[in-house]
């Protein structure tokens, strides 16, 4: 059976990216390849693009809705104190086999109150994390579709030509490497430079978050404090900005937090990278 070659390209009715359309329908997307099989796809894989069809769309849309509105109620039970998690998280423990950090549970009711209450509280944080992420998605997925849909497919043709035209227009202007924390070209505003370096400091807070996330998890004592040195207290509230990451607060970390080696090179990188753009053209 010969293979039908893709000619143009639609949108996903369900997570909204652009795909190649093979024959009338979207190819797969959103998924991994482990072991030579496919792992999980998009709803919309194998189905018509919004351009053509946006029944779908519809569909998740009124079903983000109803999902947003669910979590919305699971948080104010939480609130009300009608319900609460099973498990309480106590710290992480460090996996030999899969070579990563996984969480120690307890039952909630063998926690202590301060445990119970963070425990609370982080759940709260979640479903209306959850309800404001869900009704953002709807919104844009119904924006896309009144946008798109009874539009025209777009080549193929047309797309390579769009991306080749966008990597000649960046050739032009400063392109920051992150990793080799290397600039290629010149910065051509103030305005320009500032965006990547709002880029790095972004980078970089979430990359220390995970410092955090660490002292967090420390396990506390029968009255509910957390068991930490002086030092981890300090980290924790350490910097929040690439230029404050000096050698200095770089040997606390590693001092308190051994296990982060990993996280504090990536911080190295990103500092690096500032500095590359500071200094750049």
């Amino acid at each position: 059976m010969a293979t039908i070659k893709a000619t143009h390209r639609g949108n996903c009715q369900v997570c909204g990216r652009q795909h190649h359309v093979v024959g009338v329908t979207l190819a797969k997307h959103g998924y991994t390849v482990e072991y030579g099989y496919f792992n999980g796809t998009c709803r919309g894989s194998d189905k018509r693009p919004v351009q053509t069809d946006r029944t779908l769309t519809d569909d998740t849309v009124t079903g983000l809705g109803v999902y947003a509105a669910q979590r919305d109620a699971d948080a104010e039970k939480l609130k009300a104190g009608d319900t609460h998690p099973t498990k309480i998280k106590t710290g992480e423990k460090f996996n030999t086999t899969t070579r990563r950090y996984e969480p120690v549970l307890i039952d909630f009711a063998a926690g202590t109150p301060m445990q119970q209450h963070d425990a609370v509280q982080a759940a709260i944080a979640r479903a209306e994390s959850d309800a404001r992420h869900a009704r953002a998605h709807a919104v844009s997925l119904k924006k896309m579709a009144d946008e798109l849909h009874g539009k025209p497919l777009v080549a193929i043709d047309d797309f390579r030509k769009a991306q080749d035209e966008a990597r000649a227009a960046k050739r032009t202007t400063a392109v920051v490497d992150v990793k080799a924390a290397t600039v290629a070209g010149t910065f051509g505003s103030k305005a320009a430079r500032k965006a990547e370096l709002d880029k790095i400091t972004r980078k970089f807070e979430k990359e220390y978050d995970k410092i955090r996330e660490v002292y967090l998890a420390l396990p506390r004592d029968a009255e509910g404090h957390r068991v930490c040195t002086e030092q981890q207290t300090e980290v924790y509230y350490g910097c929040h900005y690439p230029h404050e990451f000096t050698a200095k607060r770089r040997a606390a970390v590693l001092e308190a937090f051994p296990q982060c080696a990993d996280i504090v090179k990536e911080l190295d990188t990103l500092v690096a990278a500032r500095n590359a753009v500071k200094n750049a053209p």
